[in-house]
């Protein structure tokens, strides 16, 4: 297939309709293996098509080279759908060795128990922003955790910030990091 941005490392769409085979769209042949997929496909439940529910029994683990050029920069797209839940810690990705405690690891959280959600890129110090979900700057008649909402997440290392964006607005900000990106080169990234 032909890599259709040099910039994009890795895309699952994840609107595949069956099998355990999760397929990468970018063109470089990321592509994963969850043996409980097959039960998991929703193919008229995604934002465009259909999606893959990750509720807490499935997750897929990315090939390891996906992280292998991870240098000073890095920003993790991602739709989501009733991604919050009450009483109970979501992760939505997690990559880096040693578990949460790890000196370094990337990890998006929403929070059930404080309703935030927490974007971490390095270390445990400077490298994690926080934002509550009553701060999110999307209009109040619209926001609620159980629609479809769009999230990124940034760290720029030149420009010494980390970021989290809901549907296009900026939600959170911290402009302190270090350079600790280039230690998670290699390292096991689990979606789910």
């Amino acid at each position: 297939a032909e890599i259709i941005d040099p910039n994009l490392r890795v895309w699952y769409k994840l609107d595949e309709t069956e099998g355990d085979i999760i397929h990468d769209a970018s063109g470089r042949g990321f592509d994963s293996y969850e043996s409980s997929a097959s039960e998991k496909w929703d193919p008229d439940g995604g934002r465009q098509g259909g999606a893959l529910r990750c509720d807490n029994d499935i997750g897929f683990d990315l090939p390891l080279a996906v992280l292998e050029t991870v240098n000073k920069g890095i920003t993790v797209s991602v739709w989501l759908k009733d991604a919050y839940v009450e009483d109970y810690n979501n992760w939505v990705f997690d990559a880096g060795f040693g578990g949460e405690s790890a000196p370094y690891r990337m990890q998006v959280l929403l929070d059930g128990y404080t309703e935030q959600v927490m974007w971490r890129a390095g270390n445990d110090s400077c490298d994690v922003v926080l934002c509550d979900w009553s701060d999110i700057p999307a209009p109040r008649c619209c926001w609620y955790p159980g629609d479809w909402h769009w999230f990124i997440f940034l760290k720029d290392e030149t420009e010494d910030r980390i970021s989290i964006y809901v549907d296009c607005d900026l939600a959170a900000s911290r402009d302190d990091v270090d350079d600790t990106l280039i230690n998670l080169r290699n390292v096991p990234f689990k979606i789910g």
